[in-house]
């Protein structure tokens, strides 16, 4: 009898190693920021790309770039990746200056919990 029980535990044991990890969840949100000229054909390096929260104040009077922010420049193809931890909804900002050129766009972004989400900003 005392060998059907310890066989039995070390099933349970080796089942219970095997399932707890499979529990965790990557929670990585990714965003993926692709920059076109206005035309929205081109895509445009060396753009200054900047993710950020804006935070109103309690009596909604005054607005503050919360503790979240990143920023990144585009490569040649014209995207920059971000990774968070966490779900969020973030304002984006690109701004790229080229001699006495500058040219902006903006946009939101939402982040979801463990998945890649792609915004393309059209700067003029």
């Amino acid at each position: 009898m005392k060998p059907v029980i310890l066989i039995f535990f070390t099933i349970c044991i080796l089942t219970s190693c095997l399932l707890i990890p499979s529990c965790t969840k990557d929670t990585t949100c990714v965003a993926i920021v692709n920059c076109k000229d206005s035309s929205g054909v081109n895509a445009l390096a060396d753009v200054n790309v900047k993710l950020y929260a804006l935070i109103k104040s309690a009596d909604g009077k005054t607005t503050y770039t919360g503790d979240i922010t990143q920023s990144g420049t585009t490569n040649t193809a014209g995207q920059v990746r971000f990774e968070f931890k966490l779900p969020a909804i973030l304002d984006i900002l690109a701004v790229r200056s080229k001699g006495t050129q500058t040219l902006t766009g903006t946009g939101i972004i939402k982040l979801e919990e463990g998945s890649t989400t792609e915004k393309t900003i059209l700067l003029k």
